[in-house]
């Protein structure tokens, strides 16, 4: 197993995904929403550019203008009030790829970190994102668990590969053995700018972790630029 084809192929059991920037995107409205409630803090938009670490709280502009995780926290629960993520659907390729395996390699999974440590409700919240997920491409997965620790979650379930965007649970994922599809985005890969709109201390953390992530490159991480790039590696 030591290419892409193997983990979607050749090896029997379920599929973990998680759902936020995973399965659906949500950078853009977190971004929005950022700016939203936050802007009259802040000295200029929060951007694509700044976007390049987990934990908004951690991005310079943000943290610089006094914004902590229970400001985020509060800012996420005007997303939910206002509905921003349940009229979020995937693309056609993540349908057909989840599709595919659930029916040819075992039971598919969501697996989030949404919490109500964030959100007031959110199971309420996606439990309605899954019922318009169903009207417009009739697919659901065998369970939607909510769990902040992720390789908890593989003590109770076959899993055989995640798919994930997080580098945090990737790299949990990966020290257990669980072969992870790993989406690129500029929060789980080093960028030129990185030093330049995340602390120094975040930038040292940042540098270490995707070292560790990396030494698994090839072995049970699988980096893919998007679902067309799974879709097309399934048989």
């Amino acid at each position: 197993m030591t290419n892409l084809v193997g983990v979607l192929n050749d090896v029997d059991g379920d599929s973990g995904v998680d759902i936020d920037d995973t399965f659906i995107p949500v950078r853009s409205p977190l971004m929005e929403y950022t700016n939203k409630v936050f802007g009259h803090r802040l000295p200029r938009p929060f951007t694509e550019h700044d976007f390049v670490i987990y934990g908004l709280e951690r991005i310079k502009l943000l943290y610089d203008a006094g914004i902590t995780r229970e400001d985020i926290s509060t800012m996420l629960q005007v997303m939910e009030s206002e509905g921003a993520l349940e009229n979020i659907m995937p693309d056609n390729y993540a349908v057909r790829s989840l599709k595919r395996l659930s029916t040819r390699k075992g039971k598919v999974y969501f697996v989030t970190s949404r919490g109500n440590g964030f959100y007031k409700d959110a199971k309420g919240m996606t439990d309605r994102w899954l019922v318009k997920l169903v009207a417009q491409h009739e697919f659901m997965p065998a369970d939607t668990i909510y769990n902040h620790n992720k390789e908890e979650t593989l003590k109770k379930l076959n899993i055989a590969r995640f798919f994930e965007d997080n580098p945090y649970f990737a790299i949990s994922l990966l020290e257990k053995g669980v072969p992870v599809v790993l989406f690129n985005l500029p929060i789980n890969h080093m960028n030129p700018h990185d030093r330049d709109v995340i602390s120094e201390k975040a930038y040292k953390e940042k540098v270490d972790l995707i070292k560790r992530l990396d030494s698994y490159k090839g072995k049970l991480l699988f980096r893919v630029n998007n679902w067309e790039d799974v879709y097309k590696h399934l048989m």
